[in-house]
């Protein structure tokens, strides 16, 4: 881990600030700690947070990107700039000052979010500048600015929204491998296959191994939980940073113990607001349904040493 701000950076040649960054001996590893090394210099250059424009070319992300996974500090220095997911765990973790786990799952989730919109500030911001005619904070007038949020800004909130979205799953996708990590499931754990789950967890010790399919989501469940889960093979399990209880109703619970799914992790707090009737539904091994986000790595972790008896 470089310091913060990793000005140590800037002592070491360009191969060696690649390496540093994790790109090994190469000449792409001397091109990506060469751009490393003048994005710390210019923010030594320059009292503002550096405003990186969206077109940044892929060396230059690339190189970021790995500044920021060991450097997290270093996106005080930016403006307007979402990093890769791996990177954005970094910056979650340096936050909360502890790594991601299933006990800070759905706090994880909540200072992402707020990283989300610190970047999209600026985004639009710079928006409005580019596309609205409006100089030295003047006035405009009520049918330009009609014309404007009906045209050019709905276009925009339109593909920012839909990049948002998919954004969003592949980060809460990304705090959820976290929390496997964390539980030292990293070899136990593989990417879903032919739209089967979002992440797949092996149980290698058991006879024959058994495979555990988790399909991750967001913040609303409706009918898509419903829909991934039917999807999965068995066994298998829901998790998501769900913030409405009233989704999670008798019928929709039907529904969603109709897929076969041995469980679905939500955070305490909607857990807490469920029904007593919902909440002590049981799922087929007899055991409960709905659990908080913090017993999800621990049962996935006795998964891989009893299978779906952690459910029981």
């Amino acid at each position: 881990m470089l310091p913060n701000p990793p000005l140590a950076i800037l002592e070491m040649s360009d191969a060696e600030a690649g390496e540093a960054l994790g790109f090994g001996q190469s000449v792409r590893s001397r091109t990506r700690g060469a751009e490393a090394k003048r994005f710390v210099e210019a923010s030594i250059a320059n009292e503002r947070p550096l405003d990186i424009l969206p077109d940044l070319k892929p060396a230059a992300k690339e190189a970021l990107d790995a500044l920021l996974c060991r450097c997290p500090g270093f996106i005080a220095r930016t403006c307007g700039y979402l990093p890769n997911a791996a990177a954005t765990m970094a910056i979650v973790a340096d936050r909360m000052g502890e790594p991601i786990s299933s006990a800070n799952l759905a706090r994880a989730n909540e200072v992402c979010s707020r990283l989300v919109d610190e970047v999209m500030g600026p985004l639009l911001a710079r928006f409005i500048d580019d596309e609205l005619d409006v100089h030295g904070g003047q006035s405009i007038a009520k049918e330009a600015l009609v014309s404007f949020l009906l045209g050019p800004y709905a276009q925009f909130s339109k593909a920012r929204s839909n990049s948002l979205m998919s954004r969003a799953g592949s980060l809460n996708e990304a705090l959820v491998r976290e929390a496997l990590k964390f539980e030292n499931l990293t070899g136990a754990v593989q990417t879903g296959t032919e739209g089967n789950a979002d992440i797949q967890i092996v149980a290698q010790a058991l006879t024959p191994p058994a495979i555990l399919s988790i399909e991750v989501k967001s913040y609303g469940a409706r009918e898509r939980l419903v829909r991934g889960l039917h999807d999965c093979n068995s066994p298998k399990v829901g998790v998501g940073f769900f913030n409405r209880a009233s989704e999670f109703n008798a019928d929709r619970t039907s529904q969603l113990l109709a897929t076969n799914a041995s469980a679905i992790y939500l955070p305490e707090t909607t857990l807490v607001d469920l029904t007593d009737a919902v909440r002590q539904r049981q799922n087929s091994h007899g055991g409960v349904f709905y659990r908080p986000l913090s017993m999800f790595g621990p049962d996935m972790l006795k998964f891989t040493k009893v299978g779906t008896k952690v459910f029981s």
